[in-house]
C-alpha cells in the first residue's frame, strides 16, 4: 500500500490510486476499533474499491460520488448499506485533507440522496401467537431464551452474551452490556460499542421464571456456551426454528421479529416511542 511522506505535501503521486488509499485507510483504523467492527468495513470498502479503485483520488469528484450512491439507492439497496457507503467514503477523504493531500472532501459536498422506503413493516408475531409461544415453548434453555426476546426485547446478539449475574436474583430485570459478534468466522464476546446500547431492562412478571431459569442453568461463563465458548447466533437461529416448527397457530417468524413484536406491544400499550427506542437499545 502507498506510504504518507513525512512531509505532507498537495503534491501526490500520480500512482495514488483510490485502492492504494482505500488500502493504508483501512489497515490505519485496525486498533481504532473493535474487531468485529474492523471486519465489517471490508464489505463496505470492496463496494467503493470496486467503482473508485482504478481512479486518482485527486480525480474523485463530487458528482460522481453522488451518482455512485444514486445507484446503490436504483438498485434496492438498503438505507443501512448506502449510509455506510457514505460515512466510509467520508473518512477515507477527510484523512486525504488531514494529511493536506487533497484541499477539500469530495463526499461531503456530494449530494445527499433521498432514500425511500419501500419494503414493508418488519414482521411481527400476534398478541395471539405470544400467548401460545409462552405456553407452548419448551421448558428449557431455548424455550425460555426465546421468551426472554418475547419479553425483554433484547437481541440474540445480546441473549447469548448473557452472564448468570448479567440476570437479578429475583429475575426482575436484566442487564445488557455485551454482545455475540463473528470475527473471523468465529463466536466471540464484545462490549457494546454505543453507550445506548448499555442499559437495565426490565423484566415483566411473566418472564421472571425464564429469567430466573437462566441463571440457574447457565453452563459456564455465559448463559448459553459450551465450555465457556459462547455459540454463533447461526446456532440458535437453528435451535429456534426446531423449537417453534411444531407449535401450532404460530408462523414461523425469524428470530429478529421477536425484537419486533416486543416493541410493537408496547407501542399498542401506550408506551412513548423514545421509552420504547431506550428500552432497545436505540
Amino acid at each position: 500500500g502507498y506510504q504518507i511522506p513525512d512531509t505532507p505535501s498537495l503534491n501526490i503521486p500520480k500512482t495514488l490510486f483510490f485502492s492504494d488509499w482505500a488500502e493504508f485507510w483501512y489497515e490505519s483504523h485496525r486498533n481504532k476499533v473493535q474487531a468485529s467492527t474492523f471486519a465489517g468495513y471490508q464489505f463496505t470498502l470492496k463496494l467503493l474499491v470496486a467503482r473508485f479503485g482504478a481512479i486518482e483520488v485527486t480525480n474523485i469528484t463530487p458528482s460522481e460520488i453522488s451518482e455512485y450512491l444514486l445507484s446503490l439507492v436504483s438498485a434496492g439497496n438498503s438505507k443501512s448499506k448506502i449510509d455506510k457507503c457514505r460515512a466510509m467514503l467520508i473518512q477515507i477523504f477527510d484523512l486525504l485533507v488531514e494529511k493536506r493531500m487533497i484541499k477539500a472532501n469530495p463526499a461531503h459536498s456530494a449530494n445527499k440522496v433521498k432514500y425511500i422506503r419501500t419494503e414493508d413493516s418488519p414482521a411481527t408475531f400476534t398478541e395471539e401467537e405470544v400467548s401460545i409461544l409462552f405456553r407452548e415453548l419448551p421448558d428449557d434453555k431455548i424455550g425460555h431464551g426465546i421468551r426472554i426476546l418475547l419479553g425483554g426485547g433484547l437481541r440474540v446478539q445480546e441473549l447469548l452474551a448473557l452472564t448468570p449475574q448479567d440476570i437479578s436474583t429475583d429475575g426482575s430485570t436484566i442487564k445488557v452490556r455485551q454482545a455475540v459478534k463473528t470475527v473471523g468466522g468465529k463466536a466471540v464476546v464484545e462490549s457494546l460499542e454505543n453507550t445506548y446500547a448499555l442499559r437495565e431492562i426490565p423484566v415483566p412478571l411473566v418472564c421472571h421464571s425464564s429469567a430466573l431459569f437462566l441463571r440457574k442453568n447457565a453452563s459456564g461463563k455465559y448463559v448459553f456456551c459450551q465450555k465457556d465458548k459462547v455459540h454463533s447466533v447461526g446456532t440458535f437461529r437453528h435451535w429456534y426454528e426446531n423449537a417453534i416448527e411444531d407449535i401450532s397457530y404460530v408462523r414461523p417468524l425469524p428470530p429478529h421479529c421477536c425484537q419486533h413484536t416486543y416493541a410493537a406491544l408496547l407501542e399498542s400499550k401506550g408506551v412513548a416511542k423514545g421509552q420504547i427506542a431506550h428500552l432497545l437499545g436505540h
